[in-house]
């Protein structure tokens, strides 16, 4: 899931080589077995690999295996001095707290959103990738001067179009990732000295690197009654006008909802009034319902000259190791595509060939359709936990539970004066760690909503821990005398 975790099999394997137990040319186990070995998944197992393969410390040899390859005159460094403990994660800030959570193997990080993880696909990846790599993938790169390769934007066009978006290659910008796609919408839109708008809750991630660039925001929260929402939303931009609205159309807030297009549309209409960019963060693929939801993107009018900027990526649907991602450019993507020629790293040749091998051979769609389907059912599987536990709380109104359309996460709302900030507290020391609704907006407006999620691989020690979270919960809620 982060760094810490695999860094730890990593360093155990290290180990066992620098002191002889491992010896130069043995030969390591299977992806699978050491996953199994260790209670880790797959794709942290293969991660453990690749990283030591890096290293220099394993050699892969195909249709093999992995061997060692102990590095001549290999310099390690150590990169800190410390770490925590869970039975110490009370003492650390939040943030802090729950991010150092994600890595604990002893926690389970209902906290995190990983959806792509439900389903194993190490095998369909290592096809793709040893195809890809097959015909020569600098030579895409050699057919499309500019940052992308011109099949792949393609491939992703013809996909969209499928879902009844028409929107032309030539606005699409293959990025490194969702991150990095914000990074470039706020150099192309010109923001760093400018105010922007969010919306609240807010992706902790984007929150986040708002605040690192020191960028002034306006939180406007989320409605029930979207047209209200808009009211919210221009009555801000009176008050003191703002240049950008951050915003996600699609399950990402307390009332799981997704904007339809009339609703979309409206927000286009505002936003053309007032002279606004619109960036959104898309998550349509993980819709449970038909038809991906439409992109606001790809409902901008022909002729218009609004500024929209989607941003997609693929941590949701191949994996949460796959660092590529695309950004939709409306009436922007000559400025973004000279700020990801400022301020980015190129995306890398070999995986764009991939993702190009993953949508012309048609496993794309249906990977997504299987994410879909696991995420629905767990979220099913979660619900009824949860409501079997908490059933008369939720009759008399104590509690609350999102019904999303998709995604990978429930919101869940507790009774005034409740803190998710002390419910962390109490599931932490159970070893269950939980996202309490203060992330997601920078200040306590939230603190009686928290998130967890379903999009984890549903093992035992994914529905005990669900069992916990219910009955933390029902106690919390409702005290026992």
């Amino acid at each position: 899931m982060t760094k810490f975790i695999y860094q730890k099999h990593c360093d155990e394997i290290i180990k066992a080589i620098s002191d002889g137990t491992l010896q130069h040319g043995d030969k390591l186990d299977s992806v699978r077995t050491l996953a199994q070995k260790r209670g880790i998944g797959a794709s942290t197992a293969t991660h453990v690999y690749h990283q030591l393969e890096l290293q220099g410390w394993v050699k892969a040899i195909a249709k093999k295996g992995y061997f060692v390859e102990r590095p001549k005159d290999n310099h390690a460094q150590s990169y800190g001095s410390t770490f925590v403990n869970s039975r110490d994660l009370n003492q650390l800030p939040l943030t802090t707290a729950v991010q150092y959570s994600l890595s604990m193997p002893d926690v389970l990080p209902l906290s995190c959103t990983a959806p792509s993880t439900v389903i194993d696909s190490e095998v369909l990846l290592n096809k793709m990738h040893r195809k890809a790599l097959s015909v020569r993938p600098y030579r895409i790169q050699n057919h499309d001067p500019a940052q992308t390769a011109k099949p792949l934007r393609q491939q992703i066009a013809k996909y969209l179009l499928s879902a009844g978006q028409l929107i032309h290659h030539d606005d699409i910008l293959i990025t490194n990732g969702r991150n990095e796609g914000l990074a470039i919408a706020f150099l192309a839109c010109r923001l760093l000295q400018n105010r922007v708008a969010i919306e609240v809750p807010c992706s902790y991630y984007f929150q986040s690197m708002l605040q690192q660039y020191n960028i002034s925001t306006v939180a406007v929260p989320m409605q029930a009654d979207f047209g209200r929402e808009l009211n919210l939303l221009d009555q801000a931009w009176q008050q003191e006008p703002f240049a950008a609205y951050l915003f996600n159309p699609s399950f990402n807030d307390p009332t799981g909802r997704v904007l339809t297009d009339d609703q979309k549309t409206s927000l286009i209409d505002w936003a053309i009034r007032r002279s606004v960019v619109l960036i959104e963060y898309d998550r349509g693929d993980l819709y449970f319902g038909g038809q991906r939801p439409a992109s606001t993107a790809s409902l901008l009018p022909k002729d218009s000259r609004c500024k929209i900027i989607s941003i997609n990526d693929f941590y949701d649907t191949i994996s949460d190791r796959f660092g590529l991602g695309y950004l939709i450019c409306k009436n922007t993507y000559q400025a973004c595509e000279i700020s990801q020629q400022a301020a980015a790293e190129l995306p890398l040749v070999s995986s764009q060939a991939m993702l190009l091998e993953l949508f012309q051979s048609g496993h794309y769609r249906k990977l997504v359709n299987k994410i879909r389907l696991r995420l629905a059912q767990q979220c099913q599987q979660m619900k009824s936990i949860l409501n079997a536990i908490l059933k008369s709380e939720l009759a008399q109104g104590q509690l609350y539970i999102s019904q999303p359309a998709g995604g990978p996460c429930l919101w869940i709302g507790l009774p005034e004066g409740k803190s998710s900030q002390q419910l962390w507290q109490l599931l932490i020391k159970k070893q269950v760690a939980i996202a309490p609704g203060c992330l997601f907006i920078n200040n306590q407006d939230c603190d009686n909503y928290l998130r967890v999620t379903f999009g984890l691989p549903w093992d035992d020690k994914m529905e005990d821990g669900v069992w916990v979270l219910a009955r933390t919960l029902k106690s919390f809620v409702s005290p026992v005398n």
